[in-house]
């Protein structure tokens, strides 16, 4: 498996999706590798390993 770039520039806290690490998580209702219009079906956000408060402006 080639190294990730997380761990190649020692970012040793991102680049996985596990407890305790950061991570920026788009998750959306859908496929957007066939619909790229499913993108826009946001469901929930997570910066920095934080789950964050969607907003409509």
């Amino acid at each position: 498996m080639p190294e990730s770039p997380a761990r190649r520039f020692g970012l040793d806290d991102r680049g996985r999706i596990a407890a305790g690490l950061r991570a920026d998580l788009l998750l959306v209702d859908g496929d957007p590798t066939t619909r790229i219009g499913d993108t826009l079906n946001l469901r929930t956000v997570w910066r920095r390993g934080t789950p964050t408060q969607l907003t409509i402006d």
